[in-house]
């Protein structure tokens, strides 16, 4: 009884799990979600487990089988029969078993999770390569991370040596600021010495009258860079320069050396007291000279909005000084005339057209002050620096300019352009006058490089003839001798007043830093250089009320006496007819250096 109970319970527990394992495998088996390889393993588990069963039923029967034996000897329990019916019993479910769990698989879910395991093969074979290139990249994190590692304990071991750095640089900075306070200081302690020095050095040229020579250097033109030309002229300091010329290198020294980089507000900055030498009442005389196209013009008048030259930066600086002025004490005035010396005729720019067919006559005459004035040119009375600047702008307009091939707007006459400065005192009773001058002289040419012609080449020689009768005034009085040839040409005459005469007088010489220009650059240097030896003598032109108005009154008489003999006075401001001398004046004067 107790083994019959024993292999019903068996066989109860086996039907039980096989009827929850088939439950556990159907619910598997229909789940969508599961995959083929599941199912290989759910099978794999069940035939573990039936033989797990069939060890336990075998190990059952050889424990059982004496007590069979027994049982039938008694007469109890179940027939051999009948256990050989259980037995066969037991094997056709475990055979239905192993079936079913053999036909749970759907047809053709083989190959599925076939192609399954195919395609989780590659993802696995490509997983290992990522995991492979993974690990390389890992050894390679690892070997920069040990390198990094390295370094940092590097750094960490300098990180003393570092601090005492960053301590030595903190007080360098601290250092270098104060040097640089203390540079501030004494950039301003030298600026203020070097004002001072040129203002004692100017005060005492003008106390000997000497004539200040400013040499100005221009850039390369764009015809001398086309040549290939090189530069020969190299600014030493600010006093001094050197010409590389092919008889060698020669030495030129003056009272300022400006480079090709200087600008208009360099160039007006050391002008500018002259400015107020005018309004004090001296006669101010500014020419510049040079050869055609060396920035003559350039320097004078300027190149446009900006680029204003010294004339257009005098004009605003004049009224600026005016208008600073007491108004209740003093009484200002300014009156203007312009005239340009073009083939030895001298012509008025602010002449009116309607009145230019009847041109009055211009004559060239010098007051009590030895002061150069025209009678007959037209003074125009100038209330502010816009009426100033715009007669001055008028006037331009009306010069003879042309175009050679050196210069596509040569100047191709002297111009001259003049502001006398009254101020009276009201005060003192007395009176001053200045004459503030500016005169851009035409440029010294060769006919063998500007290829003129006709009409330009009678200007070139005229103009080279006017310029040879201003180098004999040079050498006279640079040499001291009793007679200045100041009446051979109007131009010397016009400028009598500045040289060797009662002026505060600048010269400003222009030159070509080229080769192809040397020449003419040495020539113009040597002019300067004997310009700078001649020596004047500038005095104020003060006087009182009642003396002014008396000389006022003589002006007025003399130009009356004028216009009764103006029938024996040549018309047009001529000159006399020149005297053909047998020069040759399609080259410029030359003067040994």
């Amino acid at each position: 009884d107790e083994l019959s109970k024993k292999m019903k319970t068996m066989h109860e527990d086996l039907e039980d799990a096989l009827d929850a394992e088939d439950l556990t495998d159907k619910h598997k088996l229909n789940a969508s979600s599961k995959s083929a390889f599941d199912s290989t393993l759910s099978v794999k588990k069940l035939q573990e487990k039936v033989k797990r069963l069939e060890k336990q039923l075998a190990e059952e029967r050889r424990k059982s089988k004496g007590a069979v034996v027994g049982a039938i000897s008694v007469g109890g329990g179940d027939a051999p029969g009948d256990w050989k019916d259980k037995e066969k019993e037991y094997k056709r479910k475990i055979a239905e078993l192993e079936k079913g769990a053999k036909g749970k698989a759907k047809p053709g879910a083989g190959d599925k999770t076939e192609r399954k395991l195919e395609k989780t093969q590659e993802k696995l074979e490509k997983t290992e390569k990522e995991l492979e290139e993974m690990k390389k990249e890992n050894k390679k994190l690892i070997r920069e991370k040990e390198a990094t590692e390295k370094e940092m304990k590097e750094l960490k071991n300098n990180v003393g040596a570092l601090q005492a750095s960053a301590n030595e640089m903190k007080d360098l900075k601290e250092e270098t600021r104060k040097l640089r306070a203390e540079n501030a200081v004494l950039e301003k302690q030298y600026k203020d010495e070097k004002f001072l020095r040129k203002k004692y050095y100017n005060e005492i040229e003008d106390m000997k009258g000497k004539i200040r020579v400013y040499c100005r250097v221009r850039p390369m033109a764009k015809y001398e860079i086309e040549k290939g030309s090189q530069k020969v002229v190299d600014i030493v300091d600010e006093f001094s320069l050197k010409v590389h010329s092919q008889k060698g290198a020669k030495d030129f020294m003056f009272d300022r050396s400006f480079g090709s980089d200087s600008t208009q507000e360099e160039i007006f900055e050391d002008t500018r007291r002259l400015v107020q030498s005018a309004i004090d009442g001296f006669n101010v005389c500014i020419f510049a000279y040079g050869q055609t196209g060396s920035g003559k013009t350039f320097t004078i008048q300027g190149g446009g909005k900006g680029m204003e030259g010294l004339t257009p930066r005098a004009i605003t600086e004049l009224f600026q000084l005016l208008a600073s002025m007491d108004q209740s004490k003093f009484e200002t005035g300014v009156e203007c005339y312009m005239c340009e010396l073009y083939n030895n005729k001298l012509f008025d720019l602010l002449l009116e057209k309607k009145q230019k067919a009847n041109a009055p006559a211009l004559e060239i005459k010098k007051d009590a002050t030895g002061m150069v004035r025209i009678n007959g040119i037209t003074v125009q009375k100038c209330e502010d620096a816009v009426k100033l600047s715009e007669l001055f702008a008028w006037g331009l307009d009306a010069r003879h300019t042309g175009s050679t091939a050196m210069n596509a707007t040569s100047s191709r006459s002297h111009l001259i352009f003049s502001m006398l400065i009254t101020v009276e005192d009201k005060t003192a009773q007395k009176r001053v006058c200045g004459k503030l001058s500016f005169i851009d002289l035409a440029g010294s040419e060769r006919a063998s490089k500007t290829n003129a012609t006709k009409e330009r080449l009678a200007e070139a020689r005229e103009i080279n003839k006017s310029l040879s009768a201003l180098g004999d005034v040079i050498s006279a009085l640079s040499s001291g001798e009793s007679f200045v040839p100041y009446r051979n040409h109007l131009l010397t005459q016009l400028m009598s007043d500045s040289l060797g005469g009662t002026a505060k007088t600048l010269m400003f010489v222009n030159v070509s830093p080229a080769d192809y220009n040397c020449d003419e650059t040495v020539t113009s240097l040597a002019y300067a250089s004997r310009v700078k030896m001649i020596t004047n003598d500038a005095t104020k032109n003060v006087e009182s009320k009642e003396v002014a108005k008396l000389r006022s009154q003589v002006n007025k008489l003399m130009d009356e006496l004028d216009a009764v003999k103006k029938g024996k006075a040549p018309k047009g401001g001529d000159a006399p007819p020149p005297q053909d001398d047998g020069k040759n004046y399609d080259e410029p004067p030359d003067l040994d250096a």
